[in-house]
């Protein structure tokens, strides 16, 4: 399923030139290892954003099930390739302790 947050970058984006600069800004994108998540963090980082990609631990996460799936290290190393800053941390958004 996608996170209610995933639809509004995808309608705050949509209205942006595809060259905006977003260096100097921050960014947290959940679910970022893969899917809708993954594709924004990507173009956040191409735009020059610092971008915060969270997600579960390796060894809760589907990527602990299929090592087909990418991890969040990598999608954050991805987004450091295209001209942003990536950075992973681990989160279980539905423990409230760790949010």
């Amino acid at each position: 399923s996608v996170h209610p947050s995933h639809f509004f970058l995808i309608s705050v984006f949509s209205k942006f030139p595809s060259r905006m600069s977003l260096r100097g800004q921050i960014a947290i994108v959940t679910g970022a290892s893969r899917g809708i998540g993954q594709g924004i963090a990507l173009q956040l980082g191409e735009a020059g954003a610092t971008v915060y990609v969270t997600g579960r631990k390796p060894a809760q996460s589907s990527a602990n099930v299929n090592s087909a799936f990418p991890t969040l290290e990598q999608t954050a190393k991805e987004i450091t390739e295209r001209g942003g800053k990536g950075i992973a941390v681990y989160v279980d958004h539905g423990d409230m302790k760790e949010v």
